[in-house]
């Protein structure tokens, strides 16, 4: 998205096998919201091992939502839910989300 950070984390493990120590650890960014066909979805960049949205899937969940349109959905390892919350505000009848996260 226009306008938001970058940050690159490495894992102690890469950083180890790779003997690679960044300069300086970056500061995480505070939460970010991020409006996508409607749905408002929270991101947390630099917090636990993912972000919880990936912007190449953005088609995908405009796709799917008008396949749900009506019917019932699970979306497993929904993470952020964007497909989830894709799928009911474009008129699923029922949505469950479920993550281990």
């Amino acid at each position: 998205y226009p306008g938001s950070p970058v940050l690159h984390r490495v894992p102690r493990s890469a950083r180890r096998a790779e003997d690679f120590e960044p300069e300086e650890e970056p500061e995480a960014p505070p939460p970010l919201a991020i409006h996508e066909h409607g749905v408002e979805l929270v991101v947390r960049p630099a917090h636990g091992h993912k972000t919880g949205h990936f912007c190449d899937q953005r088609d995908n969940r405009l796709a799917v939502g008008a396949l749900a349109r009506g019917g019932a959905v699970l979306d497993v390892f929904t993470n952020g839910g964007g497909f989830a919350l894709s799928c009911a505000r474009q008129g699923a009848r029922r949505v469950r989300a479920v993550d281990l996260d």
